[in-house]
């Protein structure tokens, strides 16, 4: 979402998660936390569904383990013949 001018407009960001959600299902809003704790609190105070999720190692590794789980269970990886990709 972009907002106008050269600043991060919080109300306009808001309104529309805000309005997302009305529209939607929305089960969880994941917000990294680092610095944004007045934000996490304002979705809170509108009763809108938000959890702290991190875009370090330490909260991206588990997810990224599953989804290459499942893709490689069901046979949709693909992986071209990159020297990088060889782990040895």
């Amino acid at each position: 979402m972009a907002t106008s001018g050269n600043v991060i407009d919080q109300d306009v960001i808001l309104s529309d998660i805000g309005d997302i959600c009305r529209e939607i299902r929305v089960r969880k809003t994941a917000v990294d936390r680092w610095g944004a704790i007045g934000f996490m609190t304002r979705l809170t105070d509108r009763g809108l569904p938000v959890v702290q999720f991190g875009q370090g190692l330490r909260d991206m590794t588990g997810p990224a383990e599953r989804s290459n789980a499942r893709s490689s269970r069901a046979g949709s990886t693909r992986r071209r013949q990159a020297p990088a990709l060889e782990f040895r």
